[in-house]
């Protein structure tokens, strides 16, 4: 195929599936791409537009936004992975360098219900007051309420106020259903945490035995997919969770030992990326329906099932980049990591980063100003891999260390 027709096509299927550019953006795409194609060879064509990446991800880190960061893109048959920085532990970061996800761990818990669910052990519309009797007050509220955030649930005082994990404990029995509007949507911590706990019960009563919500996830999740890396528990070479210990950053995981639905899960790039391949191409389990799920819009919200980000006319208020289809869904935590899987280009990025500050327990002021104009410039060098990647169709796999 010519050149120039290639380039018109893909274009024109980005912008089919949703993708959004103006004509200068498509113009410079277009233009920057066809000069790459007069090389012979993939590797050749990449090599600016990864020295882009790496520019620019030097630049990140020189803002001070960040000390450390694992920066992916990947689709099918290409994996690059740019390292940058440290720890705040002081060890450079590294490909096996496992990162908090704060509420990226939403996503997994999301999946783990899936699966569980098409396995027959639990069902959406399960009351959780049912399956967890103290829990009383939680009702009507079930299982597909929780997913979906619907109305509002408070607890009658905050489990990061708790000074012990049986006071947690309590304070969580003492969740109530606040609002019952189903319409309504209320991004929350609580539902995820709530849902960690039935289905430690649901799946201790199938399977007879005591089963933490930790070796569910492993069980069922973790290694049917393959994620080797991805561990609520890791050792030392850890990064992002802004505590001179090495233990989970997010106040209400910490008081409840480090393993509930909302937070607390590490993981590198590496399988981040191994998620999105059995995502994409429904492996290990994962089925049409359930990746479907994770990028269905609910109505003039930012947000889907899970607290998962969703494309959006404000992009101040999502991580899903314009360019990119509208089945993309984007999960961002706290520590300032995020996760971005477009299911129709079969593209991946995520952005892992040491940002949190011991002192504060917070980002720096110039965080979020930095991180998205970072990100902006990594979804323009993406795109240009991408189509580079399109014609050639010539596997790639790079670490590159700053």
């Amino acid at each position: 195929m010519q050149k120039d027709i290639f380039l018109n096509h893909e274009l024109a299927k980005l912008q089919n599936i949703g993708g959004q550019f103006t004509k200068q953006e498509l113009l410079n795409l277009r233009n920057y791409v066809l000069k790459k194609l007069e090389y012979p060879y993939l590797e050749k064509a990449v090599e600016e537009s990864l020295e882009k990446m790496i520019d620019e991800t030097s630049a990140f880190l020189k803002t001070g936004a960040a000390i450390g960061i694992s920066e992916c893109v990947s689709f099918p048959g290409f994996y690059v992975n740019i390292l940058g920085g440290e720890s705040i532990h002081g060890r450079v970061i590294e490909s096996n360098t496992q990162f908090d996800l704060a509420s990226i761990t939403k996503l997994y818990t999301t999946l783990l219900v899936f699966i569980l669910e098409d396995r027959g052990f639990l069902h959406y519309e399960d009351q959780i007051r049912d399956v967890m009797p103290q829990y009383d007050h939680l009702y009507p509220y079930n299982i597909w309420d929780i997913l979906c955030m619907h109305g509002e649930i408070r607890t009658q005082r905050r489990v990061a106020e708790a000074n012990s994990k049986k006071e947690a404990e309590e304070i969580l029995n003492s969740i109530y259903l606040y609002n019952e509007d189903k319409q309504i949507y209320t991004y929350t911590d609580m539902g995820l945490i709530i849902l960690s706990k039935v289905i430690e019960k649901v799946m201790s009563q199938n399977l007879s035995m005591n089963m933490s919500y930790a070796n569910i996830m492993k069980n069922f999740l973790l290694e049917p997919l393959n994620l080797s890396q991805t561990t609520f528990y890791p050792g030392k070479n850890i990064a992002g969770n802004g505590r001179s210990d090495f233990f989970v950053h997010d106040p209400k995981a910490r008081i409840l030992g480090g393993c509930v639905g909302s937070a607390g899960l590490f993981t590198t790039s590496r399988d981040l990326a191994k998620l999105a391949d059995c995502l994409f191409f429904h492996r290990n389990g994962i089925h049409t329906e359930m990746v479907t799920l994770l990028h269905k819009k609910f109505q003039n919200r930012s947000k889907g099932i899970g607290g998962l980000y969703q494309k959006y006319p404000d992009l101040s208020k999502t991580y899903v980049p314009k360019e990119y289809s509208l089945h993309t869904f984007a999960s961002e935590g706290s520590t300032g990591s995020v996760a971005i899987f477009d299911v129709q280009n079969h593209i991946h990025n995520n952005i892992l980063i040491d940002s949190i500050i011991e002192e504060t327990g917070k980002k720096r002021d110039n965080f979020k100003w930095e991180y998205n104009e970072y990100q902006k410039k990594i979804t323009d060098i993406t795109l240009e891999l991408y189509l580079l990647h399109q014609y050639y169709k010539e596997d790639y796999s790079y670490v590159l260390k700053l």
